[in-house]
């Protein structure tokens, strides 16, 4: 099943090929995305094998690097998640101020679909909402992906598990909500 991953990376890079991003920094930052968690997977998966087995000769001290480097990778991923969340943030504040400036009526909305204000309204905030669910997400991550990085971590069970129950819980609310 971890091979699953790769190809869903595989997918991810062709959507982001066939449709980039209009904007060049969200455009770069998530080809760097591809990048970074492509190395993850290709690292998380030989390691994880190794950990059950499946793969022989591993020390333990090579599956401790491997799985650090594959956190710092991942951990790179959330990093530029940041970054690209900052940078939509921004395009969207300047899509609000534009919104509230201009009268009724409908307006091109991209692929020859006609909205209306309302309909245009509507739509920043459901991409609001998304927004919030991905930041929420990033940032129970990231003091995760700090502490698989570090030998030994820092981060206790209790907010090991606090963090990743709540990311994860965000992960099924959305996955709930987009399956109504």
């Amino acid at each position: 099943m971890r091979l699953v991953g790769l190809l869903q990376m595989w997918a991810w890079a062709r959507a982001v090929y066939e449709k980039p991003d209009e904007d060049a920094v969200v455009r770069t930052v998530t080809w760097m995305q591809v990048v970074v968690n492509t190395v993850y997977y290709g690292l998380e998966g030989p390691v994880y094998l190794a950990g059950k087995g499946v793969l022989k000769g591993w020390s333990e001290e090579k599956k401790a690097r491997w799985w650090r480097v594959a956190s710092m990778c991942f951990g790179g991923h959330v990093g530029l998640e940041i970054v690209r969340l900052a940078r939509t943030w921004q395009l969207r504040q300047e899509k609000t101020r534009a919104l509230e400036k201009e009268g009724e009526g409908e307006k091109e909305a991209g692929d020859g679909v006609r909205l209306t204000k309302e309909e245009r309204v509507r739509a920043l905030r459901e991409d609001e909402r998304k927004w919030m669910t991905s930041a929420q997400i990033n940032a129970a991550f990231a003091p995760l992906c700090v502490h698989w990085s570090i030998p030994g971590g820092f981060v206790s069970d209790t907010w090991y598990g606090l963090l990743g129950s709540w990311a994860a819980s965000l992960y099924i609310r959305d996955a709930w909500r987009n399956s109504a």
